[in-house]
């Protein structure tokens, strides 16, 4: 196995999974760190390259990971499947004349090769990717692995890129909603076709606000139109884990399942029993979800809640 470079750009917590993949690969480890941080001179890695990048500029990110893959001799590298990453990996997969394998679920060493499998055909099928020769780029979904808690004493290094006149940041504007996003999220419940409607949600919205958490959905409920994709849970969405994930009103499909399977607690709500939610659930209630929601949130309102 050659030289991997782990790269680190603003969503930390993503990017630090991406050790954990390269000791799963058993190569030699350095790191290119995209923005100013603390954990540069403690990252678990022989080399970190670092450059100051107030916000996020492709074409100078680009050049800066080129840069560091021609100074290390890196032969893999790996990228978060995040907003950043998706931008950023095929920029470097063309500048540098690598091969992108994206958005992968799984990535392992087999007889000295890099194995990877992702979602293919909306989710339908998982195809499985044997790398090649020379350079590979590729991106894995935020927390299909987790976190490695292992530090480091790396050399590092600065690398210097010229600003491209080419591309300016003229404004940044607010999303326009505070809410959590799901891959952040340590409680999730998520909701199914079966909420019936958008406005239906909003009972889902209060229950995970008191438990300090954010809503998902399926992927049948987002077809629907209930939510929008960016709280899609799954394969074809984003990969979860939290401490504690409600379904309600989710059967669970293969590529729902997998895509939240990591959960610690999972708590299934369904009047299925014989849902496959239920194989994979921690608690299983056969119920209807809109009994037993509201019961749920009437118990927690009058509950004392912490300071």
């Amino acid at each position: 196995m050659g030289k991997i470079l782990v790269v680190i750009e603003p969503n930390q917590d993503a990017s630090m999974q991406m050790f954990t993949v390269a000791k799963e690969l058993g190569g030699e480890t350095d790191a290119i760190v995209m923005n100013d941080c603390e954990c540069v001179s403690i990252l678990p890695c022989s080399t970190a390259y670092n450059f100051s990048m107030d916000m996020y500029l492709p074409l100078q990110a680009t050049d800066a990971v080129a840069k560091a893959i021609e100074i290390s001799g890196a032969t893999t590298v790996l990228i978060a499947a995040t907003q950043v990453g998706r931008d950023l990996a095929p920029r470097v997969a063309a500048r540098c004349g690598g091969s992108l394998i994206g958005d992968c679920t799984t990535v392992s060493n087999e007889s000295g090769s890099i194995q990877c499998t992702r979602p293919v055909y909306g989710g339908k099928f998982v195809a499985t990717i044997q790398a090649g020769d020379g350079l590979n780029i590729i991106t894995v979904r935020p927390n299909a692995f987790a976190s490695t808690d292992e530090t480091g004493s790396p050399t590092v290094q600065t690398i210097e890129t010229n600003h491209d006149d080419r591309e300016t940041i003229s404004a940044v504007e607010e999303s326009g909603t505070n809410e959590m996003g799901v891959a952040d999220a340590d409680v999730i419940v998520s909701g199914g076709r079966p909420m019936g409607s958008e406005e239906n949600f909003a009972s889902l919205y209060e229950l995970a606000h008191l438990l300090g958490g954010t809503v998902g959905a399926s992927r049948a409920a987002v077809d629907e139109g209930y939510q929008p994709v960016a709280r899609q849970v799954g394969l074809t969405g984003t990969v979860v884990a939290p401490r504690l994930y409600i379904a309600c009103g989710i059967d669970g499909a293969i590529q729902h399942l997998a895509g939240m399977r990591g959960s610690q607690v999972i708590v299934a709500i369904n009047t299925n029993p014989d849902a496959p939610i239920f194989k994979v659930a921690t608690y299983g209630c056969v119920i209807d979800l809109f009994e037993l929601v509201p019961a749920l949130t009437k118990q927690l309102q009058q509950s004392p809640q912490p300071a």
